[in-house]
């Protein structure tokens, strides 16, 4: 309903006079209201600004006591609302009840102002200052500058990290509603997203991580858990600390690249066959210092060591594999054998592809081959023992073969090389095979043998 729709009744109750002083003070406020020009202003914005000016005049009027309900009368605040009201008329609180003549004028002339442009009822979200109402227009946030200033204070940028302001970034400090702008946060703020999404810094890689974990065959028995050598490196059995090296392999890369240490305090060695098998893992085995613990394959019928798979990485440093029913060790990835003895078995060393890396170490009393390369794989032997091996102490079925400073002695024959395989022996020691033959070469190039005897 239009306000010129509504009748009109100027006349108002003696005892309340209270409410037509108010009525006079919000029609002098219409009709004292700026109207913004027509081609600016929808009449939804120009009413919008008679309605401030009502509460305006509402806040600012102080002679106005709305203890004096009647003229002659005084109303304690302590009456409840009931007793307040109980003699106003009902009818001057109903939607029909007519507007004084004044306050009718000023919402017609409001209601009928022209329109220029009908886009221009459109509510406008701009985030622009010429609409936002005086109170927020007026509000300002501190200057972006000043935001780095305190950050700069607190955290130090770090070289490589991006700057805590930017010439190129876009400045909302004068802007009341979005405010300062992100870039003056410091980078390196708890409240900074790049914080919060970045990654913790670690030092270090994290793929290079080594699990260590000890072995111990005078910690059969013990109850998982429990301490094994009180003020020894291990702390708890089951957890880096077992008594069979299998386990500890398995524990030590459950994860990452493990290494074990192997003690022999009982001395009865271990009797186990080892496997590993891993793409991603290493595995060292090593004998705890001034130890040198036996890894004995009496009654089982597998290998003392099986590497699974091109990508195993195994090291061993200081153990004894003997008396395996297959081979000592059997490898198709990449082993590096230190100091190591292979004593008995079919075979002392198979290389089944990869390569297989002999330093110091002995292979001695297998019954047919000492080291067999197969598969296309490749041995290098540096500074060993060959000896005392059934048929050859080398025999390259399929792949290669190289050997310096080392004795490859008492064998049948030293050195046998067929069709497929390759060799180079140098400064090596091939006296004493039974056979009378050093090297036997089937291969269609000749062995590069030099500084032999």
């Amino acid at each position: 309903m239009l306000a010129a729709d509504l009748s009109l009744d100027t006349s108002l109750d003696p005892d309340e006079s209270i409410y037509a002083e108010i009525a006079a003070v919000e029609v002098e406020a219409v009709e004292t209201a700026p109207l913004a020009a027509d081609s600016e202003t929808s009449p939804s914005a120009a009413a919008g600004n008679v309605v401030d000016a009502i509460f305006a005049a509402d806040s600012e009027d102080e002679t106005l006591d709305w203890q004096e309900v009647s003229e002659g009368s005084q109303t304690q605040l302590g009456e409840s609302a009931d007793e307040l009201f109980a003699d106003l008329d009902e009818g001057f609180f109903d939607p029909e009840t007519e507007l004084a003549e004044d306050a009718l004028a000023a919402l017609t002339a409001v209601e009928n102002s022209p329109v220029a442009d009908p886009a221009a009822d459109q509510l406008d979200h701009s985030d622009s200052t010429a609409n936002l109402v005086s109170s927020a227009a007026e509000f300002s946030w501190p200057a972006a500058n000043d935001t780095a200033e305190i950050a700069d204070q607190i955290t130090e940028q770090q070289p490589g990290e991006l700057p805590l302001a930017s010439d190129t970034s876009t400045d909302d400090s004068t802007d009341s509603v979005r405010g300062p702008p992100a870039a003056a946060i410091a980078t390196n703020s708890l409240f900074s997203s790049n914080y919060l999404n970045s990654d913790a810094s670690v030092s270090g890689d994290a793929s290079s991580h080594t699990t260590t974990v000890y072995v111990d065959d005078d910690w059969a028995g013990l109850a998982s858990g429990v301490d094994p050598d009180g003020t020894g490196p291990g702390t708890a059995i089951g957890t880096d600390a077992f008594a069979t090296i299998q386990a500890g392999i398995n524990a030590a890369t459950a994860a990452d690249d493990g290494t074990v240490i192997v003690y022999d305090h009982a001395g009865a060695g271990y009797n186990e066959a080892l496997t590993y098998t891993s793409a991603t893992a290493e595995l060292n085995l090593e004998a705890a210092t001034g130890n040198s613990p036996v890894v004995d394959g009496s009654g089982l019928f597998a290998e003392g060591l099986d590497v699974n798979g091109t990508s195993t990485v195994v090291s061993v440093d200081g153990l004894t594999f003997q008396n395996h029913f297959s081979d000592g060790v059997h490898s198709e990835g990449s082993v590096t054998l230190l100091n190591t003895t292979i004593t008995g078995g079919f075979n002392g060393i198979v290389v089944s592809g990869g390569t297989v890396t002999i330093q110091d170490s002995s292979v001695t009393g297998a019954t047919i081959f000492g080291i067999q390369v197969v598969g296309g794989g490749q041995a290098n032997i540096d500074a060993s023992q060959i000896s005392g091996n059934g048929n050859a102490g080398i025999i390259v079925s399929n792949g290669g073969v190289s050997t310096s400073q080392s004795t490859i002695t008492g064998n049948l024959t030293g050195i046998v090389v067929t069709s497929t395989g390759t060799a180079v022996v140098n400064q090596s020691d091939l006296s004493g095979n039974t056979s009378g033959k050093a090297i036997q070469n089937a291969g269609a190039a000749p062995v590069n043998a030099s500084s032999n005897w």
